[in-house]
């Protein structure tokens, strides 16, 4: 069923926009059969926004869930990490260093920012007793996201780049291209295929620390390995379309009450719900307010703000 949702969701995205493409066209694209100015739209436009929504969607969506599985607590999101204000502060830094640096330069200074600020928390959840324990890591990440965010928003206001801060946060997946895709699509497909096979293991560690390492598990070891994996899935994501929220909090948490506590069943359902979500978001943005688009995170925060709101108020208590 999810697969056949996927399926209709990116015809969907290829046929709703600003302008709409009779469905004729859009199965000459998909069949490859003929060539005319919709088609055109289609494989310029249309089609690399799409498949750049669905691994977005699918990389937040797998990251979100490990975050929730690790930390025991289903209001943990990718964001724990600080990953989202390291990608920020680094590309600040780039647009100050380097006046017209291409798209490609903007991939790797988030991907780079965002590992930096990774490893940062990761640093000092290390330090001290107990070491990477729940509440140092959230507490790590809240500090090292306030200290890059406000690093990000001085540098933006000293040197005038408010306007390219705010137009790489909100912009979203305008612009996608098959080359920007290209690049991420490997990390995104290596980190995909590690947190299906470490999804038993994550299961484990959600439930018992205790109980993994009697199994034979070494936490510590997952926890750095998993840290790493939801580190690149996060950096890729924001580094192909800017600061997307909400997805890496709403869809992991939606798909644990739908299959249950087994993240065997968590992680492949989270990558296609995943999907499915943030290429429908993506479709909104652009046809709410036709001929205008509207920025995809107002689409997502007007729809996973209730969802926050019945998680707080249930009282946000651990997932184990």
């Amino acid at each position: 069923m999810l697969l056949i949702a996927l399926a209709l969701s990116l015809i969907a995205g290829l046929a709703f926009g600003a302008a709409n493409i009779p469905m004729s066209d859009v199965k000459a694209f998909i069949l490859g059969l003929e060539s005319n100015n919709n088609t055109i739209i289609l494989y310029e436009i249309r089609f690399p926004r799409v498949i750049a929504a669905g691994l977005v969607g699918m990389a937040l969506s797998v990251s979100g869930a490990y975050m929730q599985g690790i930390t025991r607590n289903p209001l943990a999101s990718p964001s724990l990490f600080g990953i989202t204000a390291g990608a920020s502060a680094a590309l600040s830094f780039s647009l100050v260093a380097f006046k017209n640096i291409n798209p490609y330069g903007v991939l790797l200074a988030c991907l780079l920012g965002s590992l930096t600020a990774g490893l940062l928390v990761f640093s000092i959840s290390m330090s001290g007793r107990h070491s990477l324990s729940n509440n140092k890591t959230i507490l790590a990440g809240a500090a090292v996201s306030t200290l890059l965010y406000a690093i990000s928003d001085a540098i933006s206001l000293r040197f005038s780049l408010s306007k390219q801060m705010t137009m790489w946060a909100s912009s979203g997946l305008i612009g996608s291209s098959y080359k920007e895709i290209l690049v991420v699509l490997p990390i995104i497909i290596i980190g995909l295929v590690l947190s299906l096979a470490y999804s038993k293991k994550l299961t484990l560690l959600s439930l018992d620390e205790e109980l993994a390492v009697s199994l034979g598990e070494n936490v510590k070891t997952l926890r750095i390995v998993f840290f790493f994996m939801v580190t690149f899935l996060t950096g890729s994501a924001i580094a192909l379309s800017g600061s997307i929220v909400f997805v890496g909090l709403v869809v992991p948490h939606f798909v644990r009450k739908l299959v249950g506590g087994d993240y065997q069943r968590i992680i492949p359902v989270s990558i296609l719900v995943g999907a499915i979500f943030l290429i429908l978001a993506d479709l909104a943005s652009r046809v709410v307010n036709i001929p205008y688009e509207t920025p995809v995170t107002a689409v997502l925060a007007v729809v996973s703000y209730p969802l926050f709101l019945y998680v707080v108020r249930k009282g946000g208590g651990s997932i184990g």
